[in-house]
């Protein structure tokens, strides 16, 4: 489902820029105000004044030449509108004007009709009311309107499409070329020489990575590792005192020890402050607290100072990076205040606690302590009542995609403990109507999957085009939008019928589509490839082999024209050293010729100069031979190696997935380390959840498809959060989209550690001074409280290698 909202409306212009706008518009407005009063004049339901319905008009007019100024509104001089022998304009019909939109030759004043450019012309027709012809319409919600199933025309010969017009004006669209060469052979040799510089500049950002820093030096910035410290709040261990904001004998806190009584203590020892100190400390996870404390009176300042201050919304809601807006904080009682603090909160005031509270044996608070939170075991609730609502991130069941609905499991209305049930969990409480009505929906696509359905064509620079896709379900913008549904009709506010709304929708896509290929520039939705895989490809491959083909990783000579069929070792042999080539930016020298027997093959002697294979015989390499799965990640794995070798590559630590597949004793020796790092990093996928089939044969669409994701396994792996100093952050969001504002309320701590999936989407929109303001700067990660898919921003993530 895609969210839409169609209306008619000009084209857009350039008005700022063209000298004859104003009378123009003067000229339209007349017009449209003459044409207002003779509707109002000469009702169409009038049986004595019926008029002729058309079904079908062809329009002849005099094309703008090339160089001509393309004003706002052109004029164009009509030489015939008929329908079949009635001649039309001697019955007053004519057209009030035209909108021609393309790739205009901008000049500093003015914008002109391009050579060789098709330009989608928007056309408004105009039938003398008096004379008895309009075009065939029908009743919509009350309302005499035509679409493109009354009505249909031709302009100068080519077929136009009727928008959503009035029977007596009605509106044209039709894509017109204007005569000429588009470009000298000078400008194409320009803009191949642009293209291939574009090419090269893209694919360096979507490979690119941050300098990566080594396991040991992540754990020291680790919070894990980090508030080692024990404060105690006695009066006796005052020190300096108790400011825990400007001291830094506090930095490191991480268990704070109150035994002292709170009022008094709160009113004398401590600012006022002192609660909102408590929950902004990054590594503070425990808090105990003495009989002394009265716990309900300290439960309530934590939760004054875990709501913001103007809008009071809840902190838990936007800040998962402070430890006391989740569970992973934890707040210890003695047993003694179990039961007061039970009766005050089920009879009083209650609160919600999104951080756990946990009860300890006795009253001795600092052997408690000493023993850990592992010995308070007790559970202070009187009983739970999981009716409540708590969204914090640890609590969310699933955040939003077009598969998944925003969810949140639901918590004790007494004690706050989440039930975690996956079988109960709930919207949000205050959604409102239209919120649940856009769950399941797509927002704004992002993804680059160039695929048969995405397809659009070649535009004017000769580049292929394709809209951009969803990264969930991998649905083109375009499958979306002519694919509507009651619910995105009813989204778009849209009052007509569905099927009225997707021709109108169709139509727009049309236009978009038509300006896209009459344009040597990027549009807007859109991404464009210099080249486009011919060969037979099934279409789960589909985008991994136009990739790899732009990628400079295919020898199509050498594949021949059908990739379902399974790969030689030669042929694969080809993909890994176009690999290694095209990711270090060096040639390999080829091992001597005669290395093997039954093949002198360029690619097999690099491959073995390389240490990518040894052959099958010390004399043979079996060129012809198939290539098995575990074959296949052998070869990648040792190329991957090789990069990583020979260029400023380098690949993450794994933990093996092996364990989980029922074939793994099928694996050869040779071939586990291989297989375990590229199912590890998702690279080779089971065949089921249990299954990993080794020995099945390879298809050379399943090889160059490994290879494609294989160009971004150095973006694979274990990450580390570390704000930018060159933004000056103080935080980073787990986001549902590869853009800013789609933050889901789940906020990294930093120095968290991250597994990220790999290749970036996404353009980063700031300031233009900051360096990294280019394409492909959202990393897509494990959000590790649900296991879903989202993005952080790429300068916020510090790769960790070895």
């Amino acid at each position: 489902m895609r969210v839409i909202i169609a209306i008619e409306a000009p084209l857009p212009g350039r008005g700022s820029h063209h000298r004859k706008r104003g009378n123009a518009m003067k000229k339209i407005l007349s017009l449209l105000l003459i044409a207002a009063l003779a509707l109002s004049l000469v009702p169409l339901t009038a049986s004595a004044a019926e008029p002729t319905k058309l079904n079908h008009i062809d329009i002849v007019f005099d094309m703008p030449k090339a160089g001509d100024s393309r004003e706002m509104e052109t004029e164009v001089t009509v030489r015939s509108i008929k329908s079949g022998n009635i001649d039309l304009m001697a019955a007053g019909a004519t057209i009030m004007y035209t909108e021609w939109a393309g790739d205009d030759v901008e000049t500093e004043d003015d914008f002109l009709f391009r050579a060789g450019t098709t330009y989608l012309v928007t056309i408004k027709l105009a039938f003398d009311t008096t004379k008895g012809y309009c075009a065939n319409y029908k009743m919509l919600e009350g309302d005499t309107v035509v679409t493109a199933d009354t009505f249909t025309a031709t302009v100068n010969g080519q077929p136009a499409t009727a928008r959503t017009s009035a029977p007596y004006f009605p509106t044209l669209q039709v894509s017109l070329k204007i005569e000429g060469e588009r470009m000298t052979d000078t400008e194409r040799a320009e803009l191949a020489a642009k293209q291939e510089k574009t090419a090269a500049a893209l694919a360096a950002a979507r490979r690119a990575v941050y300098p990566a820093r080594t396991q040991a030096e992540a754990d020291v910035k680790n919070p894990e590792n980090k508030g080692k410290t024990v404060v105690i709040m006695d009066r006796e261990h005052r020190g300096e005192g108790y400011n825990f904001a400007t001291l830094d004998a506090y930095d490191d806190v991480g268990t704070l020890i109150m035994d002292v009584d709170d009022s008094d203590f709160y009113n004398h020892e401590c600012a006022d402050g002192f609660a909102w100190v408590i929950v902004w400390k990054p590594y503070l996870k425990e808090i105990w607290l003495s009989d002394k404390v009265d716990v309900y009176t300290f439960v309530g300042r934590m939760d004054g100072e875990l709501h913001d201050p103007v809008f009071h919304s809840p902190l838990w809601e936007s800040r998962s990076d402070l430890q006391f807006c989740t569970t992973d904080a934890t707040l210890y009682i003695p047993e003694s205040s179990v039961a007061e603090f039970a009766k005050k909160m089920t009879e009083g005031r209650g609160y919600s606690i999104p951080y756990s509270i946990k009860v300890y044996a006795g009253n001795d608070v600092y052997a408690a302590q000493k023993a850990g939170g592992a010995a308070a075991t007790k559970d202070w609730c009187p009983g739970h009542v999981y009716t409540h609502q708590i969204r914090s991130a640890d609590r969310v069941y699933t955040f939003a995609n077009c598969q998944t609905a925003p969810r949140w499991y639901y918590s004790c209305a007494i004690c706050g403990k989440c039930e975690y049930n996956p079988n109960h969990v709930s919207a949000n409480f205050k959604a409102k109507p239209i919120e649940k009505l856009m769950e399941f929906t797509h927002a704004t696509l992002y993804d680059e999957l160039a695929t048969d359905e995405a397809y659009i064509g070649v535009n004017a620079a000769g580049m292929h085009v394709y809209w951009l896709s969803c990264d969930v379900c991998g649905r083109s913008d375009r499958y979306l939008q002519q694919h509507l549904t009651e619910k995105d009709l009813t989204l778009s506010g849209n009052d007509s019928t569905l099927e009225h709304y997707q021709q109108e929708v169709n139509a727009a896509l049309q236009m978009r589509e038509t300006l896209a290929l009459s344009s040597t520039e990027d549009q807007a939705g859109m991404f464009t490839l210099r080249l486009r895989n011919t060969a037979k490809t099934s279409a789960w491959a589909q985008s991994d082999v136009n990739f790899a083909l732009n990628d400079n990783l295919l020898d199509l000579d050498l594949l021949g024209n059908d990739y379902t069929k399974n790969i030689s070792r030669l042929q694969f042999c080809s993909v890994v050293v176009r690999l290694a080539e095209e990711m270090t930016g060096k040639t390999i020298t080829p091992a001597a010729a005669n290395t093997f027997t039954d093949t002198n093959s360029p690619y097999v002697l690099k491959a073995y100069a390389a240490g990518i294979t040894s052959g099958t015989s010390a004399t043979t390499f079996s060129p012809d031979a198939t290539l098995n799965r575990q074959q296949m990640a052998t070869f990648l794995y040792r190329t991957l190696r090789y990069i990583e070798k020979n260029s400023d590559y380098s690949y993450t630590s794994y933990t093996s997935k092996l364990a989980n597949y029922a074939d793994n004793a099928q694996l050869e020796s040779w071939a586990v380390e291989s297989m375990a790092f590229m199912n590890a990093l998702d690279l080779i996928k089971g065949t089921s959840d249990t299954t990993l089939s080794p020995n099945n044969k390879c298809t050379i669409e399943q090889a160059i498809a490994v290879a494609e994701r294989s160009v971004y396994a150095h973006q694979i792996g274990w990450c580390q959060v570390e704000f930018s100093e060159l933004k000056g952050d103080s935080q980073t969001d787990f986001l549902t989209l590869p853009v800013m504002g789609t933050n889901v309320g789940a906020t990294p701590r930093e120095g968290t550690i991250i597994w990220s999936l790999g290749k970036r989407l996404g353009v980063y929109m700031d300031e233009p001074e900051i360096d990294n303001n280019m394409p492909y700067t959202y990393c897509p990660v494990i959000n590790y409280y649900t296991g879903q898919k989202q993005y952080i921003v790429a300068r916020d993530l510090v790769p960790i290698r070895n």
